[in-house]
């Protein structure tokens, strides 16, 4: 495109600089990422009306992409931002890579007895993660049926618990499928 964006010969610390005096963006003295800048639009609506100029077939690519480097940089800096890692994978339609991040989520989220918070991360892990992947798809079902039970939902919670039980047999796991049958008991006393 003549005379666009990329077109420039500007650098790009001068053009941000220049937004930043423009009042269109924001600089953010504490980053996400250490050593690295990190900008936000103001006001608000400017976010919007940037946001909107992008293609619709466009976004998913562009989430997808930010998604994939947002999880590159916490690997590499050893930042805790998976909400926005899986928000932006989920953009992307990259369902089954957010999924681990979704059950990460929903996982801290119960330690903190956040029961709704991990409901919805591990339930939107579990419906998009990949078959294969049994050990992560058992540790996630025992969290959102310890979740279920701390909610008070007592037959979602037994629902899980019958996905586990299967989910045992198929893993050899007999000890483990007996926890869960005394599980389902004491779910059924509640």
């Amino acid at each position: 495109q003549e005379g666009g964006f990329t077109d420039r010969d500007d650098d790009l610390e001068q053009i941000l600089a220049t937004l930043v005096h423009k009042g269109v963006l924001q600089y953010q003295s504490n980053s996400d990422f250490e050593g690295e800048a990190q900008y936000n639009f103001m006001p608000s609506l400017m976010y919007e009306i940037a946001y909107n100029e992008i293609p619709a077939q466009l976004l998913p690519a562009y989430h997808l992409l930010v998604g994939q480097w947002l999880a590159l940089m916490a690997f590499r800096r050893n930042s805790d931002i998976n909400i926005e890692i899986a928000h932006h994978l989920d953009l992307g339609k990259a369902h089954s890579q957010a999924a681990r991040y979704h059950i990460e989520i929903g996982s801290r989220s119960l330690k903190v007895y956040a029961t709704h918070r991990a409901i919805t991360h591990l339930e939107k892990g579990l419906k998009h993660l990949e078959p294969h992947l049994l050990e992560l798809r058992k540790k996630g079902t025992r969290q959102l049926i310890e979740a279920y039970i701390l909610n008070g939902q007592y037959q979602e919670a037994i629902e899980r618990c019958n996905e586990l039980l299967e989910l045992s047999w198929v893993m050899g796991l007999r000890i483990e499928a007996a926890e869960v049958y005394t599980r389902m008991g004491w779910v059924y006393y509640l």
